[in-house]
């Protein structure tokens, strides 16, 4: 069984945008040397073009193949580099909420403890404590509910691919 994997955002996307740079430069390069193939061929008319033609085709085989898996590892890392971003955002709204939750606590703490001091303010207190523990509640469900999409957002990468294995380079 695979198993999940961390990295540095930064450093992924970096290595994404080399890969992509990397692939369209060898890309125009390779469409310069077809073309010049391209003109040799149409003028090249001796015994030495029927032993280089089986090489050039090769080569162009090879050629094709790394960049079929070029794509797909830059496909995949740009799954990679989504998913890590998908949980970063769900991480950062669980800790905002969890600092929500923080703040609501403290603000019962100092409703209680008004209340205890100051008996005239009870009843205001007794609304606002209720209030702040419906707020609580509240912040308690929606916690729950993100902890799922976390959850589910791991699920999905190793659902959408069977197994977050990197594409296998042939050798």
């Amino acid at each position: 069984m695979a198993q999940q994997t961390s990295f540095d955002l930064d450093d992924a996307k970096s290595l994404q945008t080399q890969l992509n740079s990397f692939s369209g430069i060898f890309q125009g390069e390779w469409d310069h040397v077809l073309n010049q193939w391209a003109k040799l061929k149409s003028s090249w008319n001796d015994e030495q073009f029927n032993q280089f033609e089986p090489f050039f085709e090769r080569l162009t085989i090879t050629y094709e193949k790394s960049v079929r898996e070029c794509n797909e590892y830059e496909y995949f890392l740009a799954e990679q580099i989504k998913i890590i971003e998908e949980k970063k955002s769900k991480l950062g709204d669980l800790v905002t909420d969890t600092r929500k939750k923080a703040v609501a606590t403290v603000q019962i703490g100092a409703a209680l403890v008004a209340m205890v001091t100051n008996p005239k303010a009870q009843i205001d207190v007794n609304q606002q404590v209720n209030k702040l523990y419906s707020y609580q509640n509240k912040l308690q469900s929606e916690t729950r509910e993100k902890d799922i999409d976390i959850n589910s957002v791991s699920k999905k990468f190793t659902s959408a691919s069977g197994s977050p294995d990197p594409p296998k380079l042939s050798e």
